[in-house]
């Protein structure tokens, strides 16, 4: 989770008002593009690395990209999809097997962003 979600609330409230007509949120090609929107926003992604596919979390090796960078001290994952079916497998995934695994260990939810094409996630 993040420690400070309504920031990020907020500034991907700016975010998503960029998009294009007829979408609800901008068209991220790269990881990198989605971060320099949140620095744009005044919300740092700081120290971006792109994932490669090899390192990728299951469930995510088909995106068309993934990164992780640190916003606010704490690590998280910037995911760009191909298509709403792929983000939706994403999804789906997430909340069966990798909630089941979280509370294992005593974590309770998984908070993400939603951005149409492009998730934020904790790692």
């Amino acid at each position: 989770m993040l420690k400070k979600p309504t920031i990020l609330a907020i500034t991907l409230i700016a975010l998503t008002s960029c998009g294009g007509s007829g979408s609800s949120s901008p068209a991220f090609k790269t990881g990198s593009e989605l971060s320099s929107a949140l620095s744009t926003a005044q919300l740092e992604c700081v120290g971006y690395t792109e994932t490669p596919k090899s390192d990728r979390e299951f469930g995510q090796e088909s995106a068309l990209d993934v990164g992780a960078c640190e916003i606010d001290g704490e690590s998280v994952e910037l995911a760009i999809w191909k298509d709403s079916g792929q983000k939706d497998n994403w999804k789906g995934l997430v909340k069966t097997m990798g909630c089941a695994f979280g509370k294992a260990f005593g974590i309770a939810s998984f908070n993400y962003v939603d951005g149409g094409l492009w998730t934020i996630s904790n790692t």
